[in-house]
């Protein structure tokens, strides 16, 4: 009896402690007849539950196949959407399990297998933990065990304790994915078929399309067999035959050709360089016609507006019957101007209709209004200012002058202008300068006074009932 007991004994190591729903007598027996019999039937439910686990334990979803997995820390809950593993790996136990191992991204397995609280669930997401835990993600819970479409059910949704056992299995939602020759199915990704004749996709026989649905396949044989002399010819409304144009026939616009059919251009009829005869031109990168497609021997009379914007050359006679406008300079390459060009110009004007600057200050200051700046080209600059002084004293002397970007045109204590004035008197003044050439660029004029005697006052500017102070800047071509 007691080397029986020692075999029931081994027998329980060897299964382990996974055997957790085993059935042991209420009364313990006290024959050695009694103990057979109960070992029998132990041995029974043992052999049923080992061969449960031996066929759950090995099978995969998608590409993974994977030992069985225990749930970490307090286990989950019945709706929880997370489900934490003590870890999730390949049998190896080196290589971590991602959810790319599965296919299409999407795994499948099983709570507490062969027990009454068995629940099925899908995830797409794997977190492999730093501590050798692992976290399924993007849980469904509660799934039914049973239909073509997979749903999920709050019945079906369980709490599992910490260390239950969970695996991933070829569920009835995972075999829900694949399409059952006996059954009509939508496939939603693509399906390749290899690029052998033999391996092509087919049909066993043909058979009439007459009333299919027009998104129905069809077979090589019978698109061989469709003729194209059956088809209509196209037009703007209808697609059908075409024919392809001559060179010539497009020039011509010839609508039809030999077959009735209507002609269309082929792509060596168009060209964006060639000046071969009956090509159709092409606009080019830079968005404009090549000048080999214009005849430039001809004469042609322009009778709308034309803005030249760059450089223009004319080599020969041209004539201007109404106003025009150059952006740019005009080079003349024949006649008296030969070698020359006519520069764009520009001018600018300073005034001051109101108000007056009065100074009794021995250093050069601003008049007020009298500032003005100018962009020339490489040129000259013709400066010219009028306006009214009126002094307070007698025999008041001052000095007028045009500082250029800041600097004296005169370079001298005198200014370009001296002047002597009674008291009270308002007399009108002009002065004028033209420049050395200036540098390219944009250039401010600026029109100064000073007093010689500090105790001395001069107003310059608009005096009553007198035009105001005005200072013009032309620039000129050298």
């Amino acid at each position: 009896m007691f080397d029986i007991l020692g075999k029931v004994g081994a027998f329980f190591v060897g299964v382990g402690a996974a055997i957790t729903t085993l059935v042991f007598p209420v009364n313990t027996p006290t024959t050695a007849e009694e103990f057979q019999v109960k070992i029998n039937d132990l041995s029974n439910q043992i052999a049923l539950l080992t061969e449960q686990l031996n066929k759950q334990e090995q099978l995969g979803a998608g590409v993974v196949q994977a030992q069985k997995f225990k749930l970490s820390g307090s286990g989950i809950s019945a709706t929880a959407v997370t489900i934490g593993l003590q870890s999730f790996k390949f049998a190896d136990n080196a290589t971590n399990i991602a959810i790319a191992d599965f296919q299409g991204g999407v795994g499948y397995g099983t709570l507490e297998p062969g027990t009454s609280r068995e629940e099925q669930v899908q995830f797409t997401g794997v977190t492999q933990n730093a501590d050798g835990t692992a976290s399924l993600t993007t849980v469904t819970r509660g799934l039914t065990f049973s239909g073509a479409d997979c749903t999920t059910s709050s019945t079906l949704g369980k709490a599992h304790a910490g260390g239950t056992i969970f695996i991933i299995s070829n569920t009835a939602c995972f075999y829900s994915n694949f399409p059952s020759k006996s059954e009509t199915s939508t496939i939603t990704a693509l399906w390749r078929f290899p690029s052998s004749t033999a391996r092509m996709a087919r049909v066993d026989a043909t058979s009439s399309l007459t009333g299919a649905s027009a998104t129905i396949l069809v077979w090589k044989e019978y698109v061989d067999t469709v003729a194209s002399s059956g088809a209509a010819d196209a037009d703007t409304t209808t697609k059908g035959i075409i024919e392809i144009a001559t060179g010539a026939e497009l020039a011509s616009s010839t609508a039809a050709g030999g077959t009735s059919a209507s002609l269309v251009p082929r792509s060596t009829s168009f060209s964006a360089t060639s000046s071969a005869a009956n090509v159709v031109p092409v606009v080019q990168n830079a968005n404009g016609l090549n000048s080999v497609f214009i005849n430039q021997t001809s004469t042609y009379a322009w009778t709308g507006a034309h803005t030249f914007a760059t450089s223009t050359i004319f080599n020969g006679s041209s004539t201007f019957n109404a106003t025009t406008t150059f952006n740019a300079n005009v080079v003349f390459a024949t006649g008296s101007l030969a070698s020359s060009s006519i520069p764009k110009l520009s001018a600018t004007r300073a005034s001051s209709s109101a108000g007056t600057t009065s100074t009794a200050s021995t250093v050069f200051t601003p008049i007020d209004g009298a500032s003005a700046t100018l962009t020339t080209g490489a040129n000259r600059a013709f400066v010219s200012a009028t306006g009214d002084m009126q002094c307070g004293a007698a025999s008041v002397e001052g000095y007028l002058d045009i500082f250029l970007d800041g600097t004296s045109l005169s370079n001298a204590s005198t200014g370009i202008w001296q002047f002597v004035y009674d008291v009270n008197s308002m007399k009108p003044f002009t002065v004028n300068w033209l420049t050395d050439a200036l540098t390219a660029g944009s250039h401010t004029f600026v029109l100064r006074v000073k007093i010689q005697d500090a105790a001395k006052t001069c107003t310059i500017g608009r005096g009553v009932n007198n035009p105001p102070l005005v200072l013009n800047v032309f620039e000129m071509y050298n």
